[in-house]
């Protein structure tokens, strides 16, 4: 499954119908459905957007902390292609490699090698993962409350 929201970078199809012969679902590049090779567009819709999520192998994506986080937790490994001039996501990418979850590329220099490379290690990727105890948002909701309430924020005071 692919989300790139910059439809800018329209390398990433030709990327994708040339590294990889397997169904290409993405999402955020396109308003309108449509096919090209494997690669299927797909419309905003978020039901059927969860419903690969939670069937896919790996996850394509640029970098945001959200899908990332989404993916890691239904045990779906990474490759993320950061925008350069966000750091956040540059930040994410790095981080969702050196924890051994994935892999991170620029945009601009896909090549079908990378696409083997990382799918060569998705074993290792899924054992990290499972190795770790991801949360939901629930917990981490229940957490953030009970840090709150216990009187480990001091002083600080709300602004007005």
């Amino acid at each position: 499954m692919v989300y790139q929201s910059n439809s800018t970078h329209s390398a990433l199809i030709d990327f994708l119908r040339a590294a990889t012969s397997r169904i290409c679902h993405v999402f955020g590049y396109r308003d309108e459905e449509g096919r090209t090779g494997n690669v299927f567009f797909h419309k905003k819709d978020e039901e059927g957007f969860l419903r690969l999520l939670e069937g896919c192998s790996y996850v394509i994506q640029g970098g945001s902390h959200t899908l990332m986080g989404e993916a890691l937790y239904l045990g779906k490994p990474v490759l993320a292609l950061p925008l350069y001039s966000m750091i956040e996501q540059r930040v994410n990418a790095m981080y969702l490699e050196r924890l051994g979850y994935g892999m991170q590329a620029r945009i601009t220099g896909l090549e079908p090698a990378m696409l083997e490379r990382f799918e060569e290690n998705l074993p290792q990727y899924r054992k990290n993962i499972f190795c770790r105890e991801f949360c939901s948002n629930k917990t981490v909701f229940a957490l953030v409350s009970e840090f709150a309430t216990s009187g480990c924020l001091g002083n600080l005071k709300r602004p007005d």
